[in-house]
């Protein structure tokens, strides 16, 4: 569909490796919309990346319940490959927890919410790379406060490169 795009960040010697998917909100059946060709572009780029523990995967779609659309198989090679999935569509912030899966180690799922469009939870994720372990903090700051501030209880999470994803809890950090 002529919207995906790839892109690699490098600093300091972490690569970041962000691969961007756009379909339309219609139809609304995600089968319709998230078309083949747009499935096969997500995959072949992340089969070419030859990821090292100094890679981190983001991948940014639009729309939601597109990892619904992917059979068993490319869904887990896509939740234990990438590190980080983000949708919008809905303009809220969420975190997706897929049970289902048996991958310990799979990527946080995260909806990014929207700035301007969420009326008192109008906000954006923040990310931290962190070294010794690689990591990414993340968390979800709220465009009311006049400052940005350290969250918890469901606003802020750990991912280690390679391993899981946990709470923050800055009291045993």
């Amino acid at each position: 569909n002529k919207c995906e795009y790839y892109a690699v960040e490098e600093h300091k010697g972490i690569k970041v490796h962000i691969i961007q998917l756009h379909y339309s909100d219609t139809p609304k059946n995600p089968l319709i919309a998230f078309k083949k060709d747009s499935r096969n572009y997500l995959f072949d780029i992340l089969e070419s990346i030859n990821k090292t523990d100094k890679d981190i995967i983001v991948v940014l779609v639009h729309t939601n319940e597109w990892i619904d659309v992917l059979n068993k198989n490319n869904r887990a090679k896509l939740l234990d490959k990438a590190d980080l999935l983000i949708d919008a569509n809905t303009h809220s912030y969420k975190k997706y927890d897929l049970k289902d899966e048996l991958n310990k180690n799979a990527a946080i799922v995260l909806n990014s919410g929207a700035v301007g469009n969420s009326g008192d939870y109008s906000g954006f994720i923040q990310v931290h790379v962190l070294k010794s372990p690689l990591r990414m903090i993340l968390q979800y700051q709220l465009t009311k406060n006049n400052t940005r501030k350290l969250q918890e209880k469901g606003f802020a999470y750990e991912k280690i490169i390679g391993g899981k994803t946990k709470k923050v809890d800055w009291d045993k950090m």
